[in-house]
């Protein structure tokens, strides 16, 4: 992945900030569950990777009330959204940062990171990289964008024969569960506006942007086939060092 991708990345996310609080609501969600799988732990030592507007830092500062954090992301914007969500104390921490290459001299008890891992230029390397900031014994949970995120969307460009830039995830080593979750939208034009309201909406590197003819077209065809229904499949997963 270019810089330059990477900062428009972050430049979507930040200008998203305030509608990104209100509207995410599966990624909200996504947040809890991973919260209620991370182990129980005395003072721990705490990297986030992305933390958007806080959803996960809230669960994990409520969580270990002794531990020490240090919380990331790569909008300076989410930052310091987060920040006044969360104030910066003796045991809180705040950078800018890419979770795909992490500058720390720190290690780390327990990292996390929720719906960020599929951002990465390359996901698997990315997760083996933040392990190398585990202590021993330490822990990595992340959640992402799973194979089948979008599969009826990405059906209805397919019988288009139109192509699609749909960033989905891979197949992620350690995964402990996922999920599907069934949406439907008031229309499929709908639904690209709230990926949008998120800062979500950079296509896969290579896409190019269909036309506003062809992009009508497919929207129309997948509210009649699939009524304006779209699948997130998310995945949990957990590595140790």
């Amino acid at each position: 992945m270019s810089l330059a991708r990477k900062e428009i990345i972050a430049r979507n996310f930040g200008r998203c900030a305030d509608t990104y609080e209100r509207v995410a609501e599966i990624q909200r969600d996504t947040a809890e569950t991973l919260a209620s799988l991370l182990p129980e732990l005395t003072a721990p030592s705490i990297l986030e990777i992305g933390c958007g507007t806080g959803f996960l830092t809230q669960q994990i500062v409520q969580k270990y009330k002794d531990g020490t954090f240090l919380i990331t992301d790569i909008s300076a914007e989410m930052v310091d959204f987060t920040k006044h969500k969360i104030p910066e104390t003796e045991n809180i921490d705040f950078k800018v940062m890419d979770g795909e290459f992490p500058e720390s001299d720190q290690k780390f008890d327990l990292i996390v990171t929720s719906m960020t891992v599929q951002w990465f230029d390359d996901p698997i390397e990315g997760l083996n990289q933040l392990k190398t900031f585990l202590k021993p014994g330490g822990k990595l949970f992340f959640t992402s964008l799973g194979e089948n995120s979008f599969k009826e969307w990405r059906k209805t460009l397919k019988v288009l024969d139109l192509p699609e830039g749909v960033n989905t995830g891979i197949k992620l080593p350690g995964t402990i569960q996922d999920e599907e979750r069934k949406i439907f939208y008031p229309s499929t034009m709908a639904f690209l506006r709230s990926v949008k309201a998120i800062g979500a909406h950079e296509p896969k590197e290579g896409y190019s942007v269909l036309r506003p003819v062809l992009l009508r077209r497919a929207c129309a065809l997948h509210d009649k086939v699939h009524d304006s229904r779209h699948s997130w499949h998310i995945v949990y997963g957990c590595l140790e060092n």
